[in-house]
């Protein structure tokens, strides 16, 4: 069986906006494992009644820790040479820099999904715009990797990064989800049509090994 590996940095996230598209990646075929720092047994539960795999990490979304980070790191590091995905897709910031760069250092098929592109982008302080720099030069190294694809909510956030990064147009997804939702959400949200996602990126990609 096929395995798809969610990375996100918040549990009750996950089960908030991508319970749908996970339960049709597994109708699909996939065996899903989600990593993610949960603090909620409910939610671990509720997981594991869909058949999910939890596993997980210390991971704070809102932290500078250094430290944390590369802990988390590491740890993510053995999880994912454990399972050894076919697909990596990983959510949200942390999970995009970390997970993108494993899956660089791994070889794997991995998409990068940004909500948006957090405070690092956003802020004009000093600590931060040494920080962004960092985030930038990331990002660089894990578009490197042929065999990623970049996925985004708003326009302007691709915009922004595609050219902060100099990323291909042909490696952008854009999720138009928001005006979606208020027109179509039980089309959005139909199994069938959440499968149909990870078809997407190679198509789109063009690369014939993409996920291979």
């Amino acid at each position: 069986m096929r395995k798809l590996c969610y990375f996100i940095n918040s549990d009750w996230y996950f089960d908030l906006h991508w319970i749908d598209r996970a339960i049709a990646s597994r109708d699909a075929g996939y065996e899903i494992h989600i990593i993610s720092h949960f603090i909620d047994d409910n939610i671990i539960n509720k997981f594991k009644t869909f058949g999910f795999i939890c596993h997980n990490v210390t991971l704070d979304a809102q932290s500078f820790n250094a430290l944390v980070f590369f802990r988390t790191y590491h740890d993510v590091q053995k999880i994912i040479k454990n399972i050894k995905p076919d697909l990596l897709h990983c959510i949200t910031i942390k999970p995009c820099l970390i997970g993108g760069v494993l899956a660089k250092k791994f070889n794997l098929p991995v998409i990068v999904s940004f909500v948006g592109l957090g405070r690092v982008f956003s802020s004009d302080s000093m600590p931060l715009k040494l920080l962004r720099q960092f985030t930038i030069a990331a990002y660089k190294y894990i578009a490197s990797n042929k065999r990623c694809i970049f996925m985004f909510e708003h326009d302007r956030d691709r915009k922004k990064l595609a050219k902060l990064v100099g990323l291909e147009e042909h490696r952008l997804l854009l999720l138009m989800v928001q005006a979606l939702i208020q027109r179509y959400t039980n089309i959005l949200l139909n199994r069938i049509t959440m499968s149909l996602l990870y078809c997407l990126p190679a198509v789109c990609c063009g690369v014939k090994d993409w996920a291979t």
